[in-house]
């Protein structure tokens, strides 16, 4: 039978219908929704270093939306000293909701010798028409940014002669 709505073949929607027929009529498999609206993050821990290393974790919806989800992604690192993202937004539509959207995280060298530094990256729907996903909680990702400073001292000399005459 042809889809008169925005599901897909398998019947993931989250508008809280089933789609298709037969004898009993659209819906006639109880009237529930096999797939609810929410999103998974691959992973919820990373760690870069100073040295510039990477790590990156994905995004996905876990059903279809019936409207754009807008993510904002952000971190609290509030001076942009020891993490860099590579994205401060991602958008899924109906075309791509399942294809997974990566996050790459980059460690930031600074000259501060302050230790392994954690923070945290936050992904939150900033924006969606569909009522399912724009009131879904946050998630988060506890990253550590290695440091690669030490505290010390350097000699410029390591002898010196001094004369006792004065």
């Amino acid at each position: 039978f042809p889809r008169a709505d925005s599901c897909d073949a398998s019947d993931n929607c989250d508008d809280g219908s089933v789609s298709g027929s037969g004898s009993g009529g659209a819906g006639s498999d109880g009237g529930s929704d096999n797939a609810s609206a929410g999103f998974t993050l691959s992973k919820t821990t990373a760690t870069v270093s100073e040295t510039g290393s990477t790590d990156t974790f994905t995004v996905v919806l876990d059903s279809l939306p019936s409207a754009d989800v807008v993510f904002g992604v952000s971190d609290d690192d509030s001076n942009n000293s020891e993490l860099s993202l590579s994205t401060a937004s991602l958008t899924f539509g109906t075309g791509n909701w399942s294809t997974a959207q990566t996050i790459t995280l980059t460690g930031l060298d600074d000259s501060d010798v302050d230790g392994n530094v954690s923070s945290t990256v936050t992904v939150a729907v900033s924006f969606s028409a569909d009522t399912n996903y724009a009131g879904l909680s946050a998630q988060t990702v506890s990253v550590t940014t290695i440091d690669n400073d030490s505290a010390g001292f350097t000699l410029s000399q390591t002898t010196a002669t001094v004369s006792e005459n004065g």
